[in-house]
């Protein structure tokens, strides 16, 4: 039994690692930035679980609730 890249070409194969180095920035990056905002926000895990209909709340999540009227 054959493997899942036994017939692809070397070109197509080059082609998924470069997409997958590119996708793993990205996550890499997005995960970095959500862990920097949850030490100064630690609500921001619980929060990221819900949907906000306004975004002045969006906006005051991300900013840690320090311009909202509180």
């Amino acid at each position: 039994m054959r493997g899942l890249t036994a017939s692809r070409s070397e070109v197509v194969n080059k082609r998924l690692e470069n997409a997958n180095q590119a996708l793993r920035e990205v996550v890499t990056t997005i995960v970095t930035k959500f862990v920097e905002m949850q030490r100064v926000n630690p609500m921001a895990a619980v929060e990221a679980l819900f949907r906000y209909q306004s975004r002045e709340i969006k906006d005051d999540i991300l900013s840690n609730y320090e311009r909202s009227n509180f």
